[in-house]
């Protein structure tokens, strides 16, 4: 199974939120997230939030999860379980570039971020 992309790599600014992603086969099942900054402005924070819908309507009161906040370029890799929400079959992201020094500075960052079913038998690897 190819990795969803719930964000292809572009640039960003202030607070935005993806396209509706389809989970398709992934619906409540374990997933890796991958989040990738190549660039972000000084002094900036990257908040990311992962909502679930099973409509593509409704996205209900709170996100599925919230990624820490990012301050640095990077790759992060986070989990985001499902199995205690079989009826989510859309994801979408919202996120927001804040500044924490002054309010002035105009934010951008470029930044992907990519979702992969964790498959059983690499959870038992782990485990040993």
């Amino acid at each position: 199974m190819q990795p969803l992309v719930l964000i292809p790599e572009d640039v960003v600014s202030g607070s935005g939120a993806s396209p509706d992603v389809p989970l398709y086969a992934a619906g409540g099942k374990l997933l890796q997230l991958t989040l990738q900054i190549t660039r972000v402005t000084e002094r900036h924070t990257l908040a990311i939030s992962i909502w679930g819908s099973s409509d593509g309507r409704d996205w209900g009161r709170r996100p599925l999860c919230v990624l820490p906040h990012r301050y640095y370029c990077g790759t992060y890799h986070h989990h985001l379980d499902l199995s205690d929400s079989p009826g989510v079959q859309y994801l979408r992201v919202e996120y927001a570039l804040r500044c924490w020094e002054h309010a002035g500075a105009s934010a951008y960052s470029t930044i992907s971020l990519t979702a992969e079913v964790v498959h059983q038998d690499v959870l038992e690897a782990a485990a040993v």
